[in-house]
């Protein structure tokens, strides 16, 4: 009961002010947030569910637009109190991987963890996920599909594998993904673009997706920035398809 985990917080607290406690709770946004005070956080399984919807679509699903998600995004921020923390994820030990849903697409999983890194809470990562582990069949009953053996050695997508460092390093580097506000200067529901900016202190980040199959060309927000690599870039940019690139602000 939500009795029980007030008193269970209060005595952890009392034990140890620094520990941190947070749950699995599989329910929507309005159940999470009654645990508001009773626990740290819990796991956004809301999130990870907009996501997968988004990244894993079918051919005859109805695609939720780049609207729909970005509004939802915001929604949740605003929504919960500051401090509440709700780690997300692409895939657990009690679903289907995230890559084989997709059809071993790595463009659709790197879009994914892009969107995840960029503007999710704590990221989670599932073994295997950052070195292209998949699965033979559905899970089904047999949940043990999603908990096959780590990918060793020449197994692992060395590609994917730094993809995912890569975004590991943007992230701790920028406290905007993780703290900052988020500003939507275009969505495009046609072809899947978003270009947000985010921010926090001095740190400043322009997040670009383009969640459509297609190569887009967009402009940036007024202002100087650069590219990951640290090149600096122009107005107009290329986008590749199914994709998030990130661009910091330039400190001359």
């Amino acid at each position: 009961s939500h009795d029980f985990w007030s008193a269970f917080g209060a005595a952890c607290k009392e034990e140890n002010p620094d520990c941190w406690l947070f749950g699995e709770v599989t329910l929507g946004s309005d159940w999470l947030r009654t645990y508001a005070g009773r626990l740290d956080g819990c796991l956004d399984f809301s999130f990870s569910r907009r996501l997968r919807a988004l990244c894993l679509a079918q051919p005859h699903d109805i695609v939720p637009s780049i609207t729909a998600f970005a509004a939802a995004i915001e929604r949740g921020r605003r929504y919960f109190p500051s401090g509440y923390t709700r780690p997300t994820f692409l895939d657990n030990h009690d679903m289907n991987r995230f890559l084989w849903v997709a059809g071993d697409n790595k463009r659709r999983l790197k879009l994914a963890a892009g969107l995840l890194f960029a503007f999710g809470g704590a990221p989670i990562i599932y073994y295997g996920t950052e070195v292209g582990l998949s699965q033979p069949r559905s899970k089904g009953p047999h949940r043990e599909e999603s908990r096959h053996p780590m990918l060793w050695d020449d197994g692992q997508d060395t590609d994917l594998l730094a993809y995912f460092q890569h975004l590991v390093s943007m992230r701790r580097q920028h406290p905007a993904l993780t703290y900052g506000e988020t500003l939507s200067h275009r969505l495009d529901d046609d072809h899947g673009v978003w270009i947000a900016q985010r921010w926090w202190g001095s740190d400043n980040m322009v997040i670009a997706v383009n969640a459509g199959e297609e190569l887009v060309t967009v402009r940036l927000p007024q202002g100087k920035w650069q590219t990951a690599n640290g090149e600096a870039a122009g107005t107009k940019v290329d986008l590749a398809p199914l994709s998030v690139s990130f661009y910091s602000a330039r400190r001359d």
